[in-house]
């Protein structure tokens, strides 16, 4: 399984010293860091998104990290891994 850390990607691709994911523009550089991770992985494997060093994430956020990383598994025929949300609050 490979943990991509979402605060880490955060303060290093948007370069912000906050942990609050409240902006589209910031979800989008969050997000594509991730896609460039997930396309490292191999068939079938397993990343696990790590939300527990996230403070807040906005639905701007929601939308533009969680689904549309989700998105993408929806496709049955797709040779993808697997996805697993870790540290994300019912709020």
């Amino acid at each position: 399984m490979t943990r991509i850390d979402v605060g880490s990607v955060m303060r290093h691709s948007a370069k912000l010293p906050y942990t609050d994911l409240v902006t589209r523009t910031t979800g989008a550089a969050v997000r594509r860091c991730i896609e460039h991770e997930l396309q490292l992985l191999q068939s079938g494997e397993v990343a696990m998104l790590d939300f527990s060093q996230i403070g807040m994430m906005d639905y701007s956020c929601a939308d533009d990290v969680v689904a549309k990383l989700v998105l993408p598994h929806a496709d049955p025929a797709a040779p993808m891994g697997f996805l697993v949300f870790y540290g994300l609050p019912d709020a």
